[in-house]
Formats: C-alpha cells, sequence, structure tokens
C-alpha cells in the first residue's frame, strides 16, 4: 500500500512540471567563473582637427572695433573687409567679436580655444598694452620681427611706439588710442584753464576718479612730471618729491572747496565724463571717444591735463593688431590683411569715427572734420602711453591711499607721499 502512494504521487508530480523541471530541481548549480583581469589598455580613438581651408581667415576684435553697420566706424570696418575679399575672390574673413576680459574676454577665449579647438583661432586679435603683455606671457600670440615693418618716428606717434614692442620684439601694429585728458566747460571760466592756478581760480568743482584701485590717472601724471618707479640697481621705489608735488595740486583743489565728496567714488573716466556731461563740474577728466561722440560743442571742450608750469598729458592708451596664429599656408594672406587694415588711408577715418588718437601722422593727415583734427593735433604733442599693466599692479593700491587721503584732508600731501614710498619699499 505504501509502495503504491509513492508512485502515485510520483506520477502526479510528473503530470503537472514535466521530467525537466524536476531535473532541474535535483541539479547542483556551477559556481560562475571569477572575471580574468588583463593588462591590455583599452583603445581610445582621437579624432584629428579638420584643417582650416588655405582662404578663410578669422580676425576678433574688440567691442570698440565691432563692425556695426549703424556706427560711422563700425561700417567703415563692414567696407574694408568688403573690399579686401572683393580683391581676393574666393577669401572670406570671419570678423567676431570678443569682450574685453572675463570669462568669454579675448584672452581667455583665446586660451581655450588654442587647446580645444585650435581650427577656431584667430589669426589676428585687437590688443590693448595690458592684455597684450599678458598674451605675450602666456605665449598666446607671435612675433612680428622679420614680417612687418616695425613703427617708427617720426611718421608714427611716440605713444605708438612704446605699445608696439615687449622685450625688444615687435607684437603690434598701432591703430589708435583710447585716450584721456580734462574737459572743461566755458561758462565756469574765463580763460582756457591751461594750468593749476586757472582751475583754482574757476572756483567750478573738479572730478577725477579718485577711487580708481589702479590709480591711472595720478601715476600718469607722477610720470609726466618726472617721477620714476625703478632705480639704477632695478630696484621699485617712490621719488617722494615727485608725488607729494602731485598730490599737493589735489590738496589745494581740496582747499579750494573744488573736490565734492563724490570723487571718492568714482572708479573711471566715464563716471567723471558723465557727471561733468550732467553739469555736475567745471572740468573733469573725461575720455576722448565719449568726448567726440557725446559733446555739446557750445559748452564743453577738451585739452590736455596740465601737470607743471611747462608740461602737460595726454593718457594714450593704444590698440593694435596682434598675430595669433603660425599657421604658415596662410601667413602671407594674413600678412596682407594686417597691411589692409593698417593703411593710413583706412585708418584715418576709421580712428576719427571710432574716437580714438591716430597713431601716425598719415592717419590723422586723412581726418575729415576741421574741429577733430585741431582737437587731435592739440592732443597728441602731450600724449604719453599709459602706464605699464606692472606698474598700475604694483603701485596702483599704494597711490590710491595716499590719493583719497588728500582728497578727503585726513593726511597732508607731503606725509601721504611719505607713507606710500615707505609701504613701497617695505618687503
Amino acid at each position: 500500500m505504501r509502495k503504491y502512494l509513492i508512485l502515485l504521487l510520483l506520477a502526479f508530480v510528473l503530470t503537472l512540471s514535466g521530467c525537466d523541471i524536476v531535473t532541474g530541481l535535483i541539479q547542483t548549480p556551477t559556481p560562475t567563473p571569477e572575471a580574468v583581469t588583463t593588462d591590455t589598455p583599452v583603445q581610445v580613438v582621437q579624432s584629428t582637427p579638420t584643417p582650416r581651408s588655405p582662404d578663410e581667415l578669422i580676425i576678433w576684435v574688440d567691442p570698440i572695433f565691432a563692425p556695426d553697420p549703424e556706427t560711422a566706424g563700425g561700417k567703415l570696418f563692414i567696407e574694408r573687409i568688403s573690399s579686401f575679399e572683393d580683391v581676393h575672390p574666393g577669401i572670406s574673413v570671419d570678423v567676431r567679436i570678443k569682450d574685453r576680459s572675463g570669462s568669454s574676454g579675448l584672452l581667455e577665449t583665446l586660451s581655450n580655444v588654442g587647446s580645444a579647438a585650435p581650427n577656431l583661432k584667430p589669426d589676428l586679435i585687437t590688443l590693448n598694452p595690458e592684455l597684450l603683455r599678458m598674451a605675450y606671457i602666456r605665449g598666446l600670440i607671435y612675433t612680428l620681427d622679420g614680417l612687418y615693418e616695425a613703427p617708427s618716428s617720426p611718421d608714427w606717434y611716440y605713444y605708438a611706439v612704446e605699445s608696439a614692442t615687449i622685450e625688444e620684439s615687435l607684437l603690434s601694429i598701432p591703430i589708435g588710442a583710447e585716450a584721456q585728458a580734462f574737459v572743461y566747460r566755458r561758462d565756469r571760466y574765463t580763460t582756457v584753464p591751461n594750468d593749476w592756478p586757472e582751475i583754482l581760480d574757476g572756483a567750478a568743482p573738479l572730478l577725477f576718479p579718485a577711487a580708481d584701485p589702479e590709480a591711472v590717472f595720478p601715476i600718469a601724471m607722477y610720470q609726466a612730471a618726472g617721477g620714476e618707479f625703478l632705480t639704477e640697481d632695478n630696484t621699485t621705489q617712490i621719488n617722494e618729491g615727485t608725488l607729494t608735488d602731485i598730490l599737493s595740486l589735489f590738496s589745494s583743489a581740496r582747499s579750494a572747496g573744488l573736490l565734492p565728496a563724490s570723487i571718492l567714488e568714482s572708479t573711471s573716466s566715464a563716471e567723471t565724463w558723465s557727471a561733468f556731461h550732467e553739469g555736475r563740474a567745471g572740468i573733469a577728466l573725461a575720455p576722448l571717444t565719449a568726448f567726440m561722440h557725446e559733446r555739446n560743442p557750445e559748452t564743453e571742450v577738451m585739452i590736455p591735463i596740465p601737470v607743471a608750469s611747462t608740461t602737460s598729458l595726454t593718457i594714450a592708451e593704444t590698440w593694435g593688431w596682434a598675430l595669433a596664429t603660425e599657421d604658415n599656408p596662410r601667413q602671407a594672406l594674413v600678412l596682407e590683411l594686417l597691411e589692409w587694415l593698417t593703411d593710413p588711408e583706412f585708418v584715418g577715418p576709421w580712428t576719427e569715427a571710432a574716437g580714438l588718437l591716430p597713431s601716425s601722422r598719415m592717419a590723422l593727415d586723412t581726418w575729415s572734420d576741421s574741429s577733430n583734427i585741431s582737437l587731435a593735433t592739440l592732443l597728441v604733442p602731450s600724449a604719453r602711453a599709459i602706464p605699464d599693466p606692472e606698474i598700475l599692479e604694483l603701485v596702483g593700491p599704494v597711490f590710491q591711499p595716499a590719493v583719497q587721503a588728500v582728497v578727503e584732508g585726513s593726511k597732508p600731501a607731503d606725509l601721504a607721499a611719505q607713507d606710500a614710498a615707505l609701504e613701497l619699499s617695505s618687503p
């Protein structure tokens, strides 16, 4: 009876599941073998960038040179590029606007493109002295030595020649300079305020960017007055007497009640020009570009900055074209474009339209507006290159507190100069 029940149960299981399931139920699982590692490296296939066509040129420009058909300068630039392409059938010139600074600025973008997308690198790029030196230090631009004739006096103005070379290497061909000078209001002065006694006698508010952290204005005045920062043994120092003379001018203006508290908040000549243009000052530091585009010729006049009885100053920040590629197949064409873009017959009208001080006598000779010609002729003899970026970085943080102390009246000029000299010489 028991044997019969066992057989019956077995038959029932076979009927429900089949022989395969039963077999599966009684099988012992086979262990999974361990993975075997090898030292064979993973091969990564890297794509090779497609070479750019020799017929395609790329140039990058600062916004002041933007090819904008709505502006006189932008329209001239567009026409110049188009005429180059017309003379060179099949050649295309791609003009791209880049910010002056920041993550999308000229230098940062150039650094990134050089490593990530070299075919998008520009052939030519506009740079001012600060950007030019930084690009040179980073190895982002190439010398023009032996490729292009270096600008020289007397055909080129000295401030432009100064900006073209670094360590005796030709790195830039000047275009024109963003300039800063004094503007005054005719109805506030009986005579042209060509010296500080006349400025003080005018009893009109004076504005300059006393809060500029680089202290461009007082440093430029110090240098124009003969002040230097390097000794014969190449150490950095301040001439206390020269700095005292400059600070004394500001102290006299304060004593005359000409310095409003607002200048301690102004960081640029663009800000002081705006305040002046709104009628809040009788004399102020201003950018030439803004003055030429916005001036009221009946009441507003620009003059060089008085420094001493026989010395005046116009601060000139020269822009130029730099070579950003060593691509030999296109080099002859790039150099031809460079010559096309630095021809005085083009650069002259272009700088006049943009409100820039011309870089050469030949360029100024092509200006058309008599008032603009008179203004440039007045400013050029006093124009000096903007202080070197290294000087501004090193000395600006020392000069600015000295200027502020004098302007707010917390220190006399000689003590502020002495403190600045001690701070700069301290290790």
